[in-house]
């Protein structure tokens, strides 16, 4: 699951994420202010699309395994 967070001096938001491609985890900034209630409501968006990526890659995971149904 993404998760937001904040990095050392950096005012913007950083997301914490898996990638899609390699399956490790990544830690990335997202060019959205902290200190911009505008710019936090849409680096949570960003949180949540990531979010959605992962559970689409865990679900499609497990079919292809034939763990599911």
């Amino acid at each position: 699951m993404a998760s937001l967070g904040k990095r050392g001096d950096s005012p913007y938001w950083w997301v914490k994420f898996i990638d899609q491609d390699t399956g490790k985890q990544r830690f990335q900034g997202t060019g959205y202010r902290r200190d911009d209630p505008s710019a936090t409501m849409k680096a949570k968006g960003l949180r949540a699309e990531l979010t959605g990526h992962e559970l689409v890659k865990k679900t499609h995971t497990l079919e292809n395994d034939g763990k599911l149904g």
